[in-house]
């Protein structure tokens, strides 16, 4: 779903197919937020924002990450509906992404 200029996905499983056509291929930083906490968020950034929003899915869903991870572990105890992701913007220069996703994590 678009939303001021935002792609928000609330339901994040189900929304797979959606989140698939609308990222694939594009670079930009991307949030997800506790919805039991929305104070709690992850800010991350990718080249390839589909390849990333689906390997942190399979990491989480298939148990393979770290413990010392408090996102992951936050979407192992709330389970993915707790959670929404925002694609806060997307960037064709791949090199401002770090940069661009430090900014929007402060």
């Amino acid at each position: 779903m678009q939303n001021n200029n935002k792609f928000e996905y609330n339901d994040i499983l189900g929304s797979r197919d959606k989140i698939r056509s609308d990222l694939k291929g594009k670079s930009g930083i991307y949030l997800f937020v506790n919805l039991k906490d929305p104070t709690k968020c992850y800010v991350g950034s990718s080249v390839n924002l589909w390849n990333r929003i689906r390997r942190h899915i399979n990491i989480v869903n298939n148990g393979d990450f770290s413990k010392t991870s408090k996102f992951y572990n936050a979407v192992n105890l709330y389970k993915w509906e707790s959670f929404k992701l925002v694609i806060l913007e997307f960037t064709e220069d791949k090199k401002l992404l770090i940069a661009r996703e430090q900014y929007r994590s402060s």
